[in-house]
């Protein structure tokens, strides 16, 4: 056996003596939880364990057993450290250390950090992300499994999704929303190309560039979006001329939004912050009553904060569950106030929800957006009251939208002439997804503008009523 191991093993032959190889560090790793956690196992060659107390920090969602040698120098020896004294052991014992060393000299991924790095590729949920809803529907409809298989052309896949796109996503309308709706499906795809291929050179990733068929396809489809009356999508931004026709009317028209009262009050402050904010209406309204499905993001009194020029409201982040910091300025809504009334004085209407008690005392804990019963108000209600004010006043359904007041603080922004930076800031955009929010203007732009009429966009009003507002 020994001649055997000399000649076909070579430089990982054991040493000629009788006593044993000290046991090789066995690197035990504790896998993230995703739902391919059994199958990815297997693929890893790692052993799975939770029982073993980590050494380094779990942040990235692994951690590495202590072996004796990491011991020996947390210790501080300044020595090398020793292996343990050889002992006599037989030769079953000597072929199974022989095969874990050739083992791991195999797989040079073998490495406790190996899970550190799928982690992070996994950390984000893309499922979540518009493209990525969109191409699943689209992959459902040709009985296709989500991910783009390893046969299948990439190019023709994209081509026969964004033409599924402009048949049947009838209420997708912009060419820079299929160009943002590509990016996810591409970071979808090739995110979980790299957790099942990590380390296997037979799983290539093809998704670096495109095909000069596709790029004339994308020209074409480009054009074809030109062509459409709404160029720009189908919602609107929630401006405050439109809210003034709303409130007050205009020949006859509007008036049709009453903003006294409890719950009535409480609405019209969600619309002049997420005008003013960029708030989605969803950070600050609960879909559900049930305080098991809020998951923390429910808005309290306590993460209010109104200063004299400044106002900071805290929510939290719509994918990474982060608190995030939206401000409101003073310079910006008081010229609004000056314009169309005190109405629009979003300082003094939130100061006066703060310090309406609800029916029982006072809470900084208490909900800041409920009925006067205390019970959350919902975004299903605030819908309903809206779309029942647009739709008395004359305007076509959906004139008013969860995401009305963002749209109108992204194109106000860039009327302004604000660069990239500062407006991906403002409405706390991590992506380019931005650019599905500004509309197209027909003014100059001016850095000294405080507000702008829906007649001023490149957005077809055809159906609405006949007032200043929506006038080209």
């Amino acid at each position: 056996m020994q001649r055997y191991l000399s000649q076909n093993c070579h430089d990982m032959s054991p040493p000629k003596t009788n006593v044993a190889l000290p046991p090789p560090i066995r690197r035990t790793t504790v896998l993230p939880q995703w739902s391919t956690t059994s199958a990815l196992n297997s693929f890893l060659d790692v052993e799975t364990t939770t029982t073993q107390p980590p050494m380094y920090p779990t942040s990235l969602g692994f951690s590495v057993q202590n072996s004796e040698h990491v011991r020996q120098r947390k210790r501080g020896a300044t020595a090398a450290f020793k292996p343990p004294p050889r002992t006599r052991t037989s030769n079953e014992s000597k072929r199974r250390q022989l095969k874990e060393s050739t083992n791991n000299q195999q797989n040079p991924f073998h490495s406790p950090f190996r899970s550190a790095v799928v982690g992070m590729m996994t950390k984000l949920d893309r499922k979540n992300t518009s493209g990525v809803t969109h191409f699943i529907k689209f992959r459902e409809f040709c009985k296709l499994p989500p991910l783009v298989q390893q046969h299948e052309n990439v190019n023709e896949v994209m081509m026969e999704f964004i033409a599924y796109m402009m048949i049947h996503a009838t209420n997708v309308n912009s060419d820079n929303t299929i160009d943002v709706y590509c990016t996810h499906v591409k970071q979808y795809n090739v995110q979980n190309y790299f957790v099942v291929g990590y380390g296997n050179n037979e799983i290539k990733m093809r998704w670096e560039s495109y095909s000069a068929e596709f790029q004339a396809f994308r020209r074409a489809a480009t054009l074809w979006y030109k062509t459409l009356n709404t160029e720009k999508g189908k919602r609107v931004p929630t401006t405050t001329g439109l809210l003034q026709f709303l409130v007050k009317g205009e020949d006859g028209y509007g008036g049709t939004l009453n903003i006294s009262g409890w719950t009535n009050k409480r609405i019209w402050a969600t619309e002049l912050l997420c005008m003013f904010g960029g708030f989605r209406k969803g950070d600050l309204l609960l879909l559900k009553k049930d305080p098991k499905t809020w998951k923390g993001k429910e808005v309290r009194k306590k993460d209010v904060d109104i200063g004299e020029n400044v106002m900071v409201i805290t929510v939290k982040g719509k994918f990474t569950g982060r608190p995030e910091r939206v401000l409101l300025l003073r310079s910006e809504v008081q010229p609004i106030i000056d314009k169309f009334g005190n109405h629009f004085d979003i300082f003094a209407i939130m100061k006066d929800i703060m310090q309406e008690n609800t029916a029982d005392d006072y809470q900084e804990d208490d909900l800041l957006f409920t009925h006067q019963d205390g019970t959350p108000i919902l975004y299903s209600y605030y819908y309903r009251h809206m779309n029942d004010a647009t739709l008395r006043a004359g305007l076509p359904g959906g004139s008013t939208t969860g995401h009305g007041g963002r749209i109108r603080l992204c194109t106000l922004l860039m009327i302004q002439g604000h660069n990239e930076v500062y407006i991906m800031s403002r409405g706390r955009w991590k992506s380019d997804c931005w650019m599905i929010y500004f509309r197209l203007f027909t003014i100059v732009p001016n850095k000294n503008a405080v507000s702008f009429r829906l007649g001023e966009l490149n957005i077809d009003l055809r159906g609405y009523p006949p007032v200043s507002e929506f006038r080209k």
